[in-house]
């Protein structure tokens, strides 16, 4: 019974090792993987002595964007967090009720869509002032050639569908703060002729009519789009 047991557990280590190891052993004897990115992998870099040092770096981006078996390691890594921890295995895509989801674009250095969605983002004086003179400069391009000109800003899908399908997790915030936009549009009616358009009102009271926004995109679709 010892000596089963003890079988067992070796079988069990050396599937370990082998399972470890298979994707490095065909790696080295059958050559590149599957290119399942939307970008072009690194190639096999050349060994040179006048620069050896950029060598091991250069080699390890190769072996990461070419690894055997990538697609299906990746794929069940996400299926895991996904199913097992209810969230989103990519930082700048929130896993959100019914199926939804939502763009953390902060984590793309790509301004702050739940910042402003939970009154936690503002403009600076010297922010919305750069943006009104250069507003202001196109109004006067269009006017010298005789054209009209309005500033129209898209509401971000967290603001028409944040309260219904985001995580309770992010909540707004209590205060009562202006958001960037209305800020802006504040300045640009008091101190400026610019037409401001923020459909944020008209696309609230149709929300539940019909659905206005992608659930896996960050737009509108043909619904929005028309309203």
């Amino acid at each position: 019974m010892r000596n089963k047991t003890l079988w067992k557990n070796i079988l069990l280590i050396a599937s370990f090792f082998v399972l470890l190891l298979l994707p490095i052993g065909k790696f080295f004897i059958v050559g590149d993987g599957e290119n399942i990115e939307n970008k072009t992998l690194q190639t096999k870099p050349v060994f040179n002595i006048t620069t050896w040092q950029q060598y091991p770096q250069a080699y390890e981006q190769y072996f990461k964007d070419n690894l055997p078996y990538k697609k299906f390691f990746v794929g069940l890594y996400n299926q895991f967090i996904w199913n097992v921890f209810d969230e989103s295995p990519v930082n700048y895509v929130i896993k959100g009720k019914d199926g939804w989801l939502f763009y953390n674009s902060k984590n793309r250095n790509d301004s702050d869509e739940l910042g402003d969605y939970r009154g936690d983002t503002f403009l600076t004086e010297q922010e919305i002032e750069t943006i009104v003179q250069r507003l202001s400069d196109l109004q006067k391009l269009c006017d010298d050639i005789g054209a009209e000109f309005y500033v129209l800003v898209g509401p971000n899908k967290t603001e028409i569908y944040g309260d219904d399908y985001l995580p309770d997790a992010y909540i707004r915030n209590e205060r009562n703060v202006e958001t960037p936009v209305q800020q802006l549009a504040k300045v640009l009616n008091e101190k400026t002729e610019i037409p401001v358009i923020y459909p944020k009102k008209e696309l609230l009271s149709r929300k539940d009519e019909e659905q206005l926004y992608y659930k896996l995109d960050t737009h509108w679709n043909n619904h929005g789009a028309y309203i």
